[in-house]
C-alpha cells in the first residue's frame, strides 16, 4: 500500500461508495483501529503530507465524541476526508473552517469538528496539504469535554500517536487533557513549560525529551509506512502546558 492516495488509504465507506456500507467509516485503516482509542498520524501519499484522525474501532467500540480545534493549518491544505458529512438525521457531525492572515501577513486556517458516533462506529478526517514547513496545533475535547457530548454514552479512553511500520506502529501515548504541536521544525529544549517528543530518524537515534509512555520500537526491515506514517524526517510531537 506504499503511495496510494491519502483518500484510498482511507478508505471511506457509505451506501453511495464502491464498496459501501452503511457504518460510514475508514475500512482502509482499520488494522491501526482500536477499540475506544483515537489515534492520530501523519501521513504522505502522491499528493502530499496529510494529518490523519480517526476515532474508535468498526464494530468495536462504545461510541463516543470528540471535540478538536486545530489551528495555524496551512491554507492551502484541505480536508479530503470527512468522516462524517452527509445529508442526513444520524449524521450530527459539524466542520467549522476559517482562514486569516497573520500579523506578518502569513494565511493560515483554523478548524473546529466535533464528532459523535454510536457504538460500532467510528469517526475522523484527513487534511491533506502540510506541506514542508508547518507547525499544527490540536485542542482536543473528549467525551463529556466533547461539544457533542449528550449524543451517547460511550467513551473514549486512550489517545496515540502512531509512527512507523504499517503491519506494527509504535504508538505513542499523549494526555486526552492538553493540547498537541505537530511541527516540522527542529526540536526544541525542554522549559517549564512545553514537554518535546522527537521521533527519531531511525533505530539507531532514539533521543527523546519527554514524560510520555511510548511503546517499544520496531526492529524489523520492511519498508517504512511512510509513504504512509512520514519517518523520511523527523517529526515533533509537543504538549504545552
Amino acid at each position: 500500500m506504499s503511495g496510494l492516495p491519502v483518500k484510498q488509504f482511507y478508505g471511506y465507506r457509505t451506501p453511495s461508495t464502491k464498496p459501501r456500507s452503511y457504518n460510514y467509516a475508514s475500512f482502509g485503516t482499520e488494522n491501526l483501529q482500536r477499540s475506544e482509542t483515537s489515534i492520530l498520524f501523519l501521513y504522505k501519499g502522491p499528493k502530499g503530507l496529510s494529518l490523519v484522525a480517526i476515532h474508535d474501532k468498526i464494530d468495536a467500540g462504545s461510541g463516543g465524541a470528540v471535540t478538536f480545534r486545530l489551528t495555524n493549518l496551512p491554507a492551502d491544505g484541505k480536508f479530503v476526508v470527512k468522516d462524517d458529512d452527509y445529508n442526513g438525521s444520524t449524521n450530527v457531525d459539524t466542520w467549522d473552517y476559517s482562514t486569516h492572515r497573520s500579523w506578518n501577513g502569513k494565511k493560515t486556517a483554523t478548524a473546529s469538528i466535533s464528532w459523535a458516533y454510536s457504538a460500532g462506529r467510528s469517526d475522523g478526517m484527513v487534511y491533506r496539504g502540510l506541506g514542508n514547513d508547518f507547525e499544527v496545533t490540536i485542542h482536543p475535547q473528549f467525551n463529556q469535554q466533547a461539544i457533542l457530548s449528550g449524543q451517547n454514552q460511550g467513551k473514549i479512553k486512550l489517545w496515540q500517536i502512531l509512527s512507523g511500520n504499517a503491519s506494527n506502529p509504535t504508538r505513542t501515548k499523549l494526555d486526552m487533557s492538553k493540547p498537541i504541536t505537530i511541527s516540522s521544525k527542529p526540536c526544541q529544549s525542554k522549559t517549564t513549560t512545553r514537554q518535546t517528543a522527537q521521533t527519531p530518524r531511525n533505530k539507531n537515534d532514539s533521543k527523546a525529551t519527554t514524560t510520555q509512555q511510548q511503546s517499544p520500537k520496531n526492529t524489523n526491515t520492511e519498508p517504512s509506512f511512510f509513504d504512509q506514517l512520514w519517518n523520511d524526517f523527523s517529526s515533533f510531537f509537543n504538549h504545552i502546558f
